[in-house]
Protein backbone atom coordinates (compact mmCIF):
# COMPACT_ATOMS: atom_id res chain seq x y z
CA UNK A 1 0.00 0.00 0.00
CA UNK A 2 0.98 3.55 -1.17
CA UNK A 3 1.74 5.74 1.79
CA UNK A 4 0.72 9.34 1.16
CA UNK A 5 2.67 11.76 -0.47
CA UNK A 6 3.12 15.77 -0.85
CA UNK A 7 2.92 17.48 -3.48
CA UNK A 8 2.71 20.75 -5.27
CA UNK A 9 0.47 22.31 -7.82
CA UNK A 10 -0.60 25.35 -8.80
CA UNK A 11 -3.93 26.91 -7.27
CA UNK A 12 -6.86 27.11 -9.33
CA UNK A 13 -10.20 26.63 -7.77
CA UNK A 14 -14.09 27.84 -9.05
CA UNK A 15 -13.03 30.94 -7.09
CA UNK A 16 -10.71 31.96 -9.80
CA UNK A 17 -13.03 31.36 -12.49
CA UNK A 18 -15.39 33.79 -10.09
CA UNK A 19 -12.58 36.04 -9.60
CA UNK A 20 -11.87 35.78 -13.30
CA UNK A 21 -15.03 36.76 -14.69
CA UNK A 22 -15.59 39.29 -12.47
CA UNK A 23 -12.49 41.23 -13.17
CA UNK A 24 -13.05 41.05 -16.86
CA UNK A 25 -16.56 42.32 -16.26
CA UNK A 26 -18.12 39.42 -18.10
CA UNK A 27 -21.74 38.41 -16.85
CA UNK A 28 -21.37 34.28 -16.87
CA UNK A 29 -23.45 34.32 -20.17
CA UNK A 30 -20.98 36.64 -22.13
CA UNK A 31 -18.41 34.44 -20.10
CA UNK A 32 -19.67 31.23 -21.32
CA UNK A 33 -19.23 32.73 -24.65
CA UNK A 34 -15.65 33.39 -24.21
CA UNK A 35 -15.08 29.40 -23.03
CA UNK A 36 -18.01 27.84 -25.26
CA UNK A 37 -19.79 26.76 -22.81
CA UNK A 38 -23.46 27.91 -21.02
CA UNK A 39 -24.61 29.92 -18.56
CA UNK A 40 -25.85 26.88 -16.53
CA UNK A 41 -22.46 25.18 -16.80
CA UNK A 42 -20.05 28.36 -15.43
CA UNK A 43 -22.54 28.56 -12.60
CA UNK A 44 -21.91 25.64 -11.65
CA UNK A 45 -18.03 25.88 -12.45
CA UNK A 46 -18.18 29.18 -10.16
CA UNK A 47 -20.49 27.09 -7.22
CA UNK A 48 -18.15 23.81 -7.11
CA UNK A 49 -21.25 22.14 -8.19
CA UNK A 50 -18.97 20.78 -11.41
CA UNK A 51 -15.26 20.78 -11.62
CA UNK A 52 -13.62 22.96 -14.49
CA UNK A 53 -12.32 20.52 -16.86
CA UNK A 54 -8.00 20.65 -17.15
CA UNK A 55 -8.69 22.10 -21.05
CA UNK A 56 -10.44 25.17 -19.94
CA UNK A 57 -8.19 25.75 -17.53
CA UNK A 58 -5.43 25.84 -19.44
CA UNK A 59 -7.07 28.24 -22.03
CA UNK A 60 -7.89 30.55 -19.31
CA UNK A 61 -4.38 30.66 -17.86
CA UNK A 62 -3.46 30.98 -21.81
CA UNK A 63 -5.64 33.71 -22.49
CA UNK A 64 -5.20 35.52 -19.19
CA UNK A 65 -1.93 34.49 -17.65
CA UNK A 66 -2.40 38.29 -15.44
CA UNK A 67 -5.05 37.19 -13.43
CA UNK A 68 -3.85 33.60 -12.04
CA UNK A 69 -1.73 33.71 -9.27
CA UNK A 70 1.59 31.93 -9.22
CA UNK A 71 1.25 30.61 -5.85
CA UNK A 72 1.66 26.88 -5.35
CA UNK A 73 -0.31 24.85 -3.05
CA UNK A 74 0.92 21.97 -1.04
CA UNK A 75 -1.49 18.95 -1.51
CA UNK A 76 -1.95 15.50 -0.07
CA UNK A 77 -2.40 13.08 -2.26
CA UNK A 78 -4.33 10.67 -0.50
CA UNK A 79 -3.80 6.70 0.01
CA UNK A 80 -5.46 4.04 -2.27
CA UNK A 81 -8.78 3.06 0.02
CA UNK A 82 -9.19 7.12 1.83
CA UNK A 83 -12.10 9.09 1.17
CA UNK A 84 -12.29 11.06 -1.42
CA UNK A 85 -15.68 12.75 -1.88
CA UNK A 86 -15.50 13.53 1.69
CA UNK A 87 -11.72 15.32 1.02
CA UNK A 88 -12.93 17.08 -2.13
CA UNK A 89 -15.64 18.25 -0.10
CA UNK A 90 -13.51 19.62 3.06
CA UNK A 91 -10.95 20.40 0.66
CA UNK A 92 -14.00 22.83 -1.50
CA UNK A 93 -15.34 24.70 2.18
CA UNK A 94 -11.74 25.34 2.50
CA UNK A 95 -11.72 27.24 -1.12
CA UNK A 96 -15.08 28.50 0.43
CA UNK A 97 -13.58 29.92 3.82
CA UNK A 98 -10.65 31.48 2.20
CA UNK A 99 -12.80 33.07 -0.59
CA UNK A 100 -15.05 34.51 2.52
CA UNK A 101 -11.76 35.79 4.26
CA UNK A 102 -10.67 37.58 0.57
CA UNK A 103 -13.67 39.12 0.74
CA UNK A 104 -13.85 40.66 4.35
CA UNK A 105 -10.23 41.83 3.92
CA UNK A 106 -11.51 43.74 0.79
CA UNK A 107 -14.13 45.16 2.54
CA UNK A 108 -11.97 46.34 5.42
CA UNK A 109 -9.40 47.56 3.27
CA UNK A 110 -12.24 49.92 1.28
CA UNK A 111 -13.13 50.59 5.32
CA UNK A 112 -9.70 51.70 6.37
CA UNK A 113 -9.26 53.91 3.27
CA UNK A 114 -12.45 55.80 4.11
CA UNK A 115 -11.76 56.15 7.25
CA UNK A 116 -7.67 57.43 6.13
CA UNK A 117 -9.67 59.88 4.13
CA UNK A 118 -12.01 61.03 7.41
CA UNK A 119 -9.61 61.54 9.05
CA UNK A 120 -7.69 64.02 6.42
CA UNK A 121 -10.51 65.82 6.31
CA UNK A 122 -10.67 66.33 9.91
CA UNK A 123 -6.93 67.45 9.64
CA UNK A 124 -8.02 70.28 7.49
CA UNK A 125 -11.02 70.94 9.78
CA UNK A 126 -9.06 71.56 12.58
CA UNK A 127 -6.34 73.33 10.74
CA UNK A 128 -9.19 75.85 9.28
CA UNK A 129 -10.99 76.22 13.05
CA UNK A 130 -6.73 77.41 14.16
CA UNK A 131 -6.70 79.58 11.46
CA UNK A 132 -9.67 81.15 12.21
CA UNK A 133 -9.19 81.38 16.13
CA UNK A 134 -5.18 83.39 15.25
CA UNK A 135 -7.06 85.37 13.04
CA UNK A 136 -9.88 85.81 15.63
CA UNK A 137 -7.38 86.60 18.36
CA UNK A 138 -5.37 88.82 16.24
CA UNK A 139 -8.30 91.13 16.01
CA UNK A 140 -9.46 91.10 19.40
CA UNK A 141 -5.45 91.89 20.27
CA UNK A 142 -5.37 94.90 18.28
Amino acid sequence: MLKSQKYYIYVFNCMEIKRLRKKLNLTQVEFGKIINKSHATIRKYESGEIEVPGNIKELLRLKYPQHFSTEKLQVTVLEPGENYTNFKKELHHKTLEVERLLERNAELMKINGLQARNIELLEEQIQLYKDRLKNYEGKTAS
